[in-house]
């Protein structure tokens, strides 16, 4: 599975203490919305995607 260009750097982190880690988990967390944006609705999955996930999962 590949992923943006930014994972490697970040994979590094898991090797970091928590302490060092939770301060900047927690900052993001405050900021999510305005880092990332926010929806006014929930997606609703098209088939191709839904097809991508299990049978019978949340709420089915």
């Amino acid at each position: 599975m590949r992923g943006p260009a930014g994972w490697p750097v970040l994979s590094v982190c898991r090797f970091l203490p928590g302490w060092l880690k939770d301060p900047l988990y927690f900052s993001v967390a405050r900021n999510r919305y305005r880092l990332f944006g926010r929806y006014d609705r929930c997606m609703i999955p098209r088939p191709e995607v839904r097809a991508r996930f299990a049978a019978g999962g949340f709420g089915a």
